[in-house]
């Protein structure tokens, strides 16, 4: 599934949650001007 969001901030910020090192990421957290987005 994909979302546009409108943003007319100069930037946005992504994060994921890595369980170990090595690991795939279980989830994520993603900071944009409407809000923040956090999905597993």
């Amino acid at each position: 599934r994909f979302s546009q969001l409108e943003n007319s901030l100069p930037y946005s910020r992504m994060q994921f949650y890595y369980p170990a090192p090595k690991a795939f990421p279980v989830s994520f957290g993603w900071l944009t001007e409407t809000g923040i987005f956090y999905a597993e």
